[in-house]
């Protein structure tokens, strides 16, 4: 009778266990992400090795009870798949790295298999430790492009490039560690009980993909994936982000020339300070406009003018097309910049309508001794185009404001036009503001996704007008749909599409 009186309360003890547990498991799960990250990081604080003091008997052994025993071990892991991330440089300049990933999720291992043939950029950051102090070597093996970061400290503040691995047609196998120089280091010297912030940043977009992380120990001859009970998720102030100075900041004090250009860890646009702005204004084209009301004789109309543009980069005559372009900005500088090269260029013809460039550029500022990329969306129009206004035109300070967006399939141009539409209604913080986007049906799921990633959403009321092939196709027929949804009386309406460029200050003057 006492037995099973023991059994009996036995078992309810682990019953009562197993709710709590639950319960503590369910509530986790309802904390958001920042309320998550600060009770690891409690856990963080609490555990030995993350200690910079000098090592002692009693810690060494103690650091190595943790590397058996622990139970957080991995790397985190943040992905971006776009089209628009061709390279590695491009996924570095993509607009929602660092802040805005597509996936988080913990990694076990130091590495990753990608099975599908999808255009991914990837950070994958955490904390290192060693099982004994001495000089290490590491080395990197992926099928596209990385590169290995490592810091002295636990954080990242201070990392630098030890490893890096350019993209080729004959790229390392998995366990292929010594087929180039550049994917291994030098040896580092490291102190055991010491936690090193460790991050590796690469891109991929071929089927079954690899990247692995390896390192030569100094008991080892060989490299070996680095295992994971060697390696932590980085909990921190800035698990997000390096430092301010490394993301792409819209603040009240940029000068934005157009929707579609951007300046990547710089805070004013070089070619805002050389260009004129207002000769950028929003229009459509003259087979547009036949849908809205004509332009009467007390309409002014102002025709949107060409900017000169670089072409596909692929002949002596387009490299001095390229050095016309950017001299002209650099004598603009007064010797602030200096040209230092072209990463990309892109164009696409779009028969009698016109032809559309997206380009990089890289420039030096002298004075703050950083690179700049810069990259800009440009439009070439075939046909006449204008925007009609009164001529004593007056914007309502309260009126409101709707952009209409057709996008009619997914490709480089309309991932520009999503991120910097995103970033200028961020930017303005205006309830007021509006977007309608006329997509294909068979966009539904991107645009769905998109809009919340890119926080679009979170500034703007966005419409998503879905159509079929053949509706898609037909101007007058999108006009009318649009215009059916706009119930609000005096709207100040922008009909755009991808291809054309809508400054922020024509928007900003709606409200002075």
């Amino acid at each position: 009778m006492r037995r099973l009186g023991m059994v009996l309360r036995r078992r309810i003890f682990q019953l009562i266990a197993g709710a709590l547990v639950l319960v503590f498991y369910v509530q986790f799960q309802l904390l958001s992400y920042t309320d998550r990250r600060l009770f690891l990081k409690k856990i963080k604080l609490a555990l030995p090795y993350f200690s910079d003091s000098s090592t002692t008997g009693k810690l060494d052994k103690r650091c190595s009870h943790y590397t058996t025993n622990a139970a957080l071990h991995g790397l985190t892991l943040l992905s971006w798949r776009s089209t628009y991330i061709t390279d590695l440089n491009s996924f570095k300049d993509y607009p929602l790295f660092p802040k805005h990933p597509a996936s988080v999720q913990f990694n076990m291992k130091a590495s990753l298999r990608l099975l599908q043939p999808v255009s991914t950029g990837g950070w994958l950051f955490g904390l290192l430790f060693v099982p004994e102090t001495g000089d290490y070597r590491f080395a990197l093996s992926t099928s596209g492009e990385a590169e290995l970061k490592l810091s002295k400290t636990s954080e990242p503040e201070g990392t630098r490039v030890i490893a890096s691995l350019a993209f080729s047609e004959r790229q390392p196998k998995p366990g292929e560690y010594r087929k180039y120089s550049a994917q291994t280091s030098v040896a580092v010297f490291l102190r055991k009980c010491k936690a090193y912030y460790v991050e590796v940043l690469f891109h991929t977009h071929t089927k079954y993909s690899h990247i692995e992380l390896a390192w030569e120990t100094t008991t080892s001859l060989k490299y070996e994936v680095i295992p994971g009970r060697y390696l932590s998720p980085y909990i921190g102030p800035q698990d997000f982000a390096h430092s301010g100075e490394n993301l792409l900041i819209f603040e009240d004090n940029i000068k934005m020339g157009s929707l579609f250009g951007y300046v990547a860890r710089q805070k004013h646009s070089i070619e805002n300070e050389n260009m004129d702005q207002w000769s950028r204004l929003p229009y459509m084209l003259s087979t547009h406009a036949r849908n809205l009301p004509k332009c009467s004789e007390n309409f002014k109309g102002y025709a949107a003018s060409s900017r000169q543009v670089i072409p596909k980069v692929n002949s002596k005559s387009t490299e001095k097309f390229v050095y016309d372009y950017t001299g002209r900005l650099v004598k603009g500088s007064n010797g602030k910049y200096t040209f230092r090269g072209i990463h990309h260029a892109e164009e696409k013809r779009l028969g009698e309508t016109g032809t559309r460039y997206l380009m990089n550029i890289e420039f030096q500022d002298n004075i703050m001794e950083t690179r700049i990329r810069v990259s800009e969306y440009m439009f070439y129009e075939n046909q006449k185009s204008n925007l009609c206004f009164v001529d004593d035109f007056k914007w309502k300070r309260d009126a409101m404001v709707t952009i209409i967006a057709v996008i009619p399939n997914m490709e480089t141009w309309s991932h520009y036009f999503m991120d910097h539409l995103s970033a200028m209604t961020s930017k303005l913080q205006d309830a007021r503001f509006s977007v309608i986007i006329a997509a294909s049906q068979g966009l539904k799921q991107y645009f769905q996704t998109i809009v919340t990633e890119n926080t679009l959403a979170w500034h703007s009321h966005v419409t998503l007008l879905l159509m079929n092939a053949k509706e898609i196709q037909n101007m007058e027929v999108i006009m009318k749909a649009c215009l059916a949804r706009i119930t609000v009386p005096n709207t100040i309406i922008f009909f755009t599409d991808i291809r054309v460029q809508l400054p922020l200050q024509v928007l900003e003057h709606v409200r002075k």
